[in-house]
């Protein structure tokens, strides 16, 4: 079954929220504020020097170069449902997650985009004790 998450307006609270003891949904409330199309909300969930990995397998590294990626992602008005979680491994300090996803939305010239993928991102324990992404990797390569 699939699962859409919806985020709350993102204000103070919101952060607060990253506090979570709590891996899984400290993903589902990025996911949910893709599909809100809240970049600032979105980088939050990212550390300062995080990795993220495009669908080649390059890197890109630091919040300001996945902002831009995630900035064209986000101008594709997404849609992001989770279509199962597979996998959620932790330590106290480190989780690694792996789910089953689909994004809609509509390209540039504005006909229908279905993206598909199997994510396996890092989760790290922050000092003050919240969550962010070391590596968002959202097509496992």
């Amino acid at each position: 079954m699939a699962v859409q998450w919806r985020a709350p307006p993102c204000a103070a609270s919101c952060f607060a929220a990253m506090s979570t003891p709590d891996p899984l949904e400290v993903f589902q409330e990025a996911v949910g504020q893709v599909s809100a199309g809240d970049l600032d909300a979105v980088m939050e969930y990212y550390e300062p020097d995080a990795v993220f990995v495009d669908p080649t397998g390059v890197t890109i590294q630091g919040r300001d170069a996945i902002r831009a990626v995630m900035g064209e992602y986000l101008g594709l008005k997404p849609t992001l449902t989770v279509n199962k979680v597979r996998k959620l491994i932790e330590t106290p300090d480190i989780a690694l997650l792996s789910a089953d996803w689909t994004m809609t939305g509509a390209n540039p010239d504005g006909s229908a985009l279905e993206l598909t993928g199997n994510n396996v991102d890092v989760f790290r324990r922050q000092p003050d004790g919240s969550w962010r992404l070391a590596i968002d990797n959202p097509y496992g390569v």
